[in-house]
């Protein structure tokens, strides 16, 4: 939604001191006419390191990719769990239509195979 890397790193160390036991990551699809619709997709590549930063930081912890996961990361899911994500929302979002939750089980089934 616009953050600056110090504001994604300052919102990591502002959880871990609260003790949250997971962190949904999600992914702003901007929708034409809504308040953040003029805004620009964020790069995958910077997905995929905030979420391996926050791996880094809350080790043991629970990362769930959400909102914005089918969208922008499209057929590249599954390199969010390969960068520290180990959980995700499934179904859907509060205001758009995500996966059926039969897609969503099913790539779980292949993210298990991955780390067999």
């Amino acid at each position: 939604m616009g953050e600056s890397w110090e504001d994604r790193i300052d919102m990591a160390y502002t959880l871990k001191e609260l003790g949250v036991d997971g962190i949904p990551v999600n992914i702003l699809n901007p929708i034409p006419g809504t308040p953040h619709g003029d805004r620009k997709h964020l790069a995958m590549d910077e997905i995929l390191k905030t979420i391996a930063i926050y791996r880094i930081i809350f080790r043991d912890k629970v990362i769930k990719i959400g909102a914005g996961r089918e969208g922008i990361l499209k057929d590249f899911m599954g390199m969010a769990f390969m960068s520290g994500a180990n959980g995700m929302l499934v179904g859907g979002y509060l205001t758009m239509r995500g996966r059926s939750a039969q897609e969503d089980f099913k790539f779980i089934e292949n993210i298990k195979k991955m780390w067999k």
